[in-house]
């Protein structure tokens, strides 16, 4: 019987690749999503530290120019924190994409894994059943052989 072989080896091998860059690729989203979130909060804690320093100095006669200032950091603050939102939605999105795109690289690996191991069993079914063949073959032959040298001793 000849040795096993796996038609689809060279494709699970391949899709084994695949998966490692694109688990590779999910680790590099998720840091890059922890990064923008890690921005984000640092800009809305500053936005908010400079909105309750405004907000103390409220009762206090601020000049124009100071008001004027502080009225322009924390637009510009706002501006920084609109630009992060995104920059932190893009960054999920990037990491859901390379998620999914992972989990579809492990279905697939999954199911040639399987079908690999399927082959296997059939493949050594078939060589136990083959082996059997032969032993019966053999058992057969000198079971003939015996009987035969039985009826040649009993023969005149």
């Amino acid at each position: 019987m000849k040795r096993f072989e796996f038609a689809l080896e060279r494709v699970l091998h391949f899709k084994k690749q695949r998966e490692r860059l694109a688990e590779a690729r999910q680790l590099e989203a998720r840091a890059r999503l922890q990064a923008a979130e890690a921005v984000l909060k640092e800009l809305r804690r500053e936005l908010e530290k400079t909105a309750m320093e405004m907000r103390a100095r409220l009762g206090e006669g601020l000049e124009l120019g100071a008001w004027t200032a502080g009225y322009r950091k924390v637009e510009q603050l706002g501006r920084k924190v609109s630009a992060a939102e995104e920059a932190v939605r893009l960054a999920a999105k990037h990491y859901m994409d390379a998620s999914a795109a992972r989990k579809q690289l492990a279905i697939e690996v999954e199911g040639l894994k399987q079908l690999r191991e399927r082959q296997w069993h059939e493949h050594q079914a078939a060589a136990a059943r083959a082996e059997q063949i032969m032993l019966d073959d053999i058992g057969l032959r000198r079971w003939q052989e015996s009987a035969g040298a039985a009826w040649e001793e009993k023969s005149p």
